[in-house]
């Protein structure tokens, strides 16, 4: 599958998501809920399964033969500690560690409102991106966060939270918007605004 291609269906599956969350703020309850209905929209996607060879390590509990299946993963990669987790990601059929693959797109969430914020664990999310962003060699790589805000706030407020990190402005959703590798895209979505960056600063390490 071409790359362009991948990333369109992230950005579609996020934006339905988006439309939903427009329609009823409250349809999500945890993040959790948010993770099961992207990654669901994605596998909606029709990606197709990949081959997967597998390691000598692990061949005497998976088998020899290759393994088929989707590219897309949640809270991958497994082995690793939880901060270093991304909620979904799309990964690269590179390697023989099933387990440890090539990460080419993360997507990190959160789920947040007025009496329960998450701006600071947000900020950890952008840094994990970005530093996954300087570290990737020269593979593709493609950063996305998504905040899902369930109260209305401006963006003079959202600059004041982030500015020292992030910048962000308004966002309009437009079919010519597309996701784009070596950049980190994040999103903080309200029921009636969007907001966007993919310029911050002193981010990373």
């Amino acid at each position: 599958m071409e790359r362009q291609q991948i990333l369109k269906k992230f950005k579609d599956a996020i934006f339905n998501t988006v439309k939903s969350f427009y329609n009823n703020p409250f349809i999500f309850f945890y993040e959790e809920d948010l993770r099961v209905f992207i990654t669901h929209k994605l596998i909606e996607e029709s990606f197709e399964k990949v081959k997967f060879e597998i390691k000598k390590d692990f061949q005497n509990h998976l088998g020899k033969n290759p393994i088929y299946s989707l590219p897309i993963k949640a809270e991958y990669p497994p082995t690793s500690k939880k901060k270093k987790r991304f909620d979904i990601v799309y990964l690269e059929n590179n390697g023989f560690d099933f387990y440890n693959l090539p990460v080419t797109v993360a997507l990190e969430l959160k789920l947040g409102s007025k009496i329960y914020d998450r701006c600071n664990k947000f900020k950890d999310d952008i840094k994990k991106l970005v530093e996954s962003l300087s570290t990737k060699g020269d593979l593709n790589f493609c950063g996305i966060a998504l905040y899902f805000y369930q109260n209305d706030d401006s963006l003079a407020n959202i600059n004041k939270d982030f500015g020292e990190t992030t910048l962000f402005e308004e966002f309009v959703i437009a079919k010519e918007f597309n996701l784009t590798d070596n950049l980190v895209h994040v999103f903080i979505i309200t029921p009636t605004r969007i907001y966007y960056s993919e310029k911050h600063t002193n981010a990373a390490p």
